[in-house]
């Protein structure tokens, strides 16, 4: 420990699995390793029967899908923002994002 924060160390665990799930190579915990294997690429074009993203074959009972086609509106422009002087003196308010200058700031309503 340093500083008491706590160590977590990972133990990795990396596997190659193929399309249908089966584990091909690894996890392998005892010592490092690079996992191998042998992939067979017509699994892939085979494994898309099983998996239908696009929803054609799932149940409509438990699945749907909704296409919102209201038009939208474009991102607002962004209010001017409190110094940072006001911002830390800062009123009680939800937090609020705003994108400027291609950064994300915070800023609260009523402190501006």
């Amino acid at each position: 420990m340093c500083g008491g924060a706590r160590v977590i160390r990972s133990r990795g665990g990396s596997c190659i699995i193929d399309p249908f799930g089966e584990i091909l190579a690894g996890p392998n915990f005892e010592r490092e390793t690079t996992p191998a294997a042998e992939i067979d690429r017509q699994a892939i074009a085979r494994s898309k029967f099983d998996f239908d993203v696009t929803g054609h074959y799932a149940r409509p009972d438990v699945f749907r899908l909704a296409v919102d086609e209201r038009r939208k509106s474009p991102v607002p422009p962004c209010p001017t923002l409190p110094s940072r002087q006001a911002a830390k003196k800062g009123r009680r308010a939800r937090n609020c994002l705003c994108v400027a200058r291609n950064r994300v700031l915070r800023w609260r309503p009523g402190t501006a």
